[in-house]
């Protein structure tokens, strides 16, 4: 099958899914008040960094695994750290108390990222197998689940706990129905082998930088929206939250071309010319795509913020930063990604800390000297410098 085809297969998938989150999102906001809203913000801003760690990004670890068994041990270890990691989320509510993020619903939050990540990661084996459709399929009935639960179960129990409950539930019959029963994937997926821990230790010693390198980059967000949460209120964080879903939704462009050909970065990576001649193509489509956004958010941006309920220049402002600043981000990770091919993870894991430090260091700065904006200025500058770094290691332009 060609390569243009499965990347049109995984931007419908991934337009799809975005959708139907915007809208449940659309819906959520304008049915409850922003401090609702805000605090779900807040909420992933604690839990995503601890799900990234533990997920050890096995999803493209699989996608590029030639071993079967080797998919089986790693797909049964991510669903074991459902509870493993869970006393590290206990740890940090029990450190940063706010009213905004009560146990209870930190905890939901907890495991429903955490199935989710396991999702993803059992999607890796549907990308190894260029079965891009499949798993189009399985995320996007996954995510109606957040239709229903915030379309409806929300405003009708009143209660973001019941409703994050309800998702959960929705989640893991979507992936027993559909990805185990459906797609017959039960060789895959055994329940007789989740008491089997004897390759946890060796998979955690071979990929835990991995786990260290998604946390770092899920703390370059989280770092100044917690910062802003207590310097400028809630408020002023679901102002950051929507212009995230917008960017969350472009995102998936960069996202669907690199995941859909990550079992293709193998053979590009052959070939120096090829991969440069790659990576030319990439930076094209791709800066296509960048101006392409900013020209419809500079036209269209108040009427979009609008239909959340939304109208202010800071969050344009902040949108043309975030868009610059993930175009930086994915245009360095398609070309850093062979080190991935490599297994040099260790190498990975200096850009990530690069990054993350960059965004640690620059966030009281921005944050106190410009207020809301300055996420969008620590978001942008933490790329600029990933970027830059990633050009002065990467052999292939020496």
């Amino acid at each position: 099958m060609k390569k243009r085809y499965l990347i049109f297969q995984g931007y419908l998938g991934d337009f799809t899914v975005l959708l139907v989150q915007a809208v449940s999102i659309y819906i959520f906001v304008n049915n409850n008040q922003n401090y609702l809203y805000a605090s779900w913000v807040l909420v992933l801003a604690i839990v995503n960094p601890v799900i990234g760690f533990s997920s050890l990004s096995l999803d493209s670890v699989i996608a590029t695994e030639n071993s079967v068994s080797k998919i089986k041990n790693y797909i049964m270890f991510r669903f074991r750290t459902l509870v493993i990691f869970l006393p590290i989320v206990l740890l940090i509510n029990f450190i940063y108390r706010t009213n905004a993020s009560p146990w209870f619903l930190l905890l939901l939050v907890y495991f429903l990222k955490s199935f989710e990540s396991f999702s993803t990661v059992f999607r890796g084996t549907y990308y190894r197998n260029k079965e891009i459709l499949k798993a189009s399929v399985s995320k996007s009935f996954a995510k109606l689940g957040y239709l229903f639960g915030f379309g409806f179960f929300l405003n009708f129990l009143n209660s973001l706990s019941y409703a994050i409950l309800l998702i959960i539930i929705w989640n893991v019959l979507v992936f027993i129905l559909y990805d185990l029963i459906y797609n017959k994937n039960f060789d895959i997926f055994s329940i007789k082998s989740i008491k089997d821990i004897s390759r946890d230790f060796s998979i955690l010693k071979e990929f835990y930088l991995l786990g260290v390198n998604s946390f770092l980059s899920l703390v370059v967000i989280s770092a100044p929206q917690i910062l802003i949460e207590r310097l400028l209120g809630l408020e002023t964080l679901s102002l950051i939250g929507i212009v995230m879903l917008f960017n969350s939704a472009l995102d998936n462009f960069y996202i669907s071309s690199n995941n859909t050909l990550r079992k293709s970065y193998l053979d590009i990576l052959e070939n120096k010319n090829r991969y440069k001649m790659f990576l030319r193509q990439l930076l094209v489509l791709f800066s296509a795509f960048l101006v392409s956004t900013i020209a419809i958010f500079y036209y269209l941006g108040d009427k979009l913020f609008s239909i959340y309920n939304q109208n202010s220049e800071s969050q344009l402002i902040i949108t043309y930063l975030v868009l610059i600043g993930s175009f930086i981000f994915y245009m360095a990770n398609a070309i850093n990604f062979q080190y991935f091919i490599k297994r040099d993870i260790l190498q990975l894991f200096k850009f990530s800390l690069l990054r993350c430090s960059a965004s640690i260091f620059l966030s009281y700065y921005f944050v106190v000297t410009l207020g809301e904006i300055g996420f969008g200025m620590v978001y942008l500058s933490s790329n600029i410098i990933y970027l830059a770094y990633t050009l002065i290691k990467t052999e292939i332009f020496k």
